[in-house]
């Protein structure tokens, strides 16, 4: 299991499980992750350890209560809340925040974002550097759904290419460049 840091964090299962579940705490946290690279939240093991203890369980309606609450609180933060079996048998949730385009907070207006393995809230001045991180749609950041090149349609992919080569509000760069990989299968684009 990944130790703590810029995209993981551990968190015990008492945080969701006391009298008073702190929800505020996870939720600054998944705004942090969101506001950096993205990462996963593993709730249920114990600050120090690698796994969760032997025979733990999660209940399904625990699962259902960070669904529900993490939207809740937090804005532009997009969690997938699963149960999760560790090497030893025993369950934990995971709870993964992807990286958002724009800028993620807590519903009463608060800013964090992930340091290293802390979570940190922005001030002011952070925020504006943020801001301007983020001004632009990183097309690098973000993932392909896993679809192997040779199941694309190849008249769609070369009128795409086409499209792209021929519109005045593509770089020169970008228009310009040769694709070896989608060339080499789109021998007549050019």
């Amino acid at each position: 299991m990944p130790t703590e840091g810029t995209e993981s964090d551990k968190k015990s299962l008492r945080v969701l499980r006391q009298a008073k579940p702190d929800w505020d705490a996870l939720a600054c946290d998944c705004v942090a992750f969101a506001n950096a690279r993205g990462g996963c939240i593993q709730i249920g093991i114990e600050d120090g350890e690698d796994s969760p203890a032997p025979g733990q369980r999660i209940d399904e309606p625990l699962i259902e209560a960070v669904r529900k609450r993490i939207p809740q609180l937090t804005v532009n933060v997009t969690p997938t809340v699963n149960k999760a079996l560790a090497s030893n048998g025993a369950e934990f949730i995971e709870l993964r925040i992807l990286r958002t385009p724009g800028i993620a907070a807590t519903t009463d207006g608060r800013y964090f974002i992930r340091v290293a393995d802390e979570t940190k809230r922005l001030l002011p001045d952070e925020l504006q550097r943020l801001m301007n991180d983020k001004s632009a749609y990183v097309w690098e950041a973000h993932t392909s759904q896993g679809i192997p090149q040779s199941h694309a349609d190849k008249d769609k992919t070369a009128a795409f290419l086409k499209l792209i080569r021929a519109s005045e509000r593509v770089s020169s760069f970008v228009r310009d460049r040769k694709s070896t990989r989608l060339n080499s299968s789109h021998a007549n684009i050019s």
